[in-house]
């Protein structure tokens, strides 16, 4: 790769063969020639150079953005979490079901107690909201 100092040897190449553009022209018109060559050689080099840096630069952000890509979760955990997501739903009416059906069963065990005088104060009184005892229970200081 020439630098843009090189261009300093071949100026002073010129400059010597100048005395031979009034002996032989073909060979000063050459070295003019030789001269332009070298001065789009030396433009193109640094134009090589600039370019070349720039492809460093977006290469390096271009494995940067791989790396950080790399990191982020794919389609497979999206779909993972969409059937966790799903299960905890079902589970959480599972259990939405079960609370209300213990609710149900120990407002009637509390009422077969006090229907039955096993030593509650406050025998024959009905604390949950029927006769049956299947309905919600609306005093909690009464269970026990």
């Amino acid at each position: 790769m020439l630098s843009p100092s090189a261009g300093v040897h071949w100026v002073l190449y010129v400059c010597v063969c100048v005395g031979v553009q009034g002996s032989d022209p073909s060979q000063y018109e050459m070295i003019q020639k030789m001269q332009m060559l070298q001065k789009r050689l030396i433009t193109k080099t640094e134009e090589v150079v600039e370019k070349e840096l720039l492809i460093q630069e977006k290469e390096k952000l271009y494995m940067e953005l791989k790396h950080i890509l790399a990191r982020q979760p794919g389609p497979e955990v999206a779909e993972q979490l969409q059937s966790y997501q799903a299960t905890l739903k079902d589970k959480t009416r599972q259990m939405k079901v079960r609370v209300l059906a213990l609710g149900i069963v120990m407002c009637g065990i509390v009422d077969f107690l006090i229907r039955f005088g096993f030593g509650f104060s406050h025998v024959g009184r009905p604390i949950c909201g029927s006769e049956t005892g299947h309905g919600n229970c609306e005093d909690s200081g009464d269970r026990v």
